[in-house]
């Protein structure tokens, strides 16, 4: 039973790392300072929800 509940926890915590680095990707976007940054977070934020996602696939029950 606790297995499964921290595997639920985990892939939605993923998820939710995915989610807020994207948001921070579009918050420097909008103070418009590093154009580096912006692209680091929306493609690490990217790669963090797909990641999430196939990992929701594999632990589907």
């Amino acid at each position: 039973m606790f297995y499964a509940v921290s595997l639920y926890l985990i892939k939605y915590l993923i998820l939710f790392i995915g989610i807020i680095l994207g948001a921070f990707g579009i918050w420097e976007l909008r103070e418009g300072t590093n154009k580096r940054r912006y692209l680091t977070f929306v493609i690490l934020g990217a790669a963090v929800i797909i990641l999430s996602q196939a990992f929701m696939q594999i632990w589907e029950w």
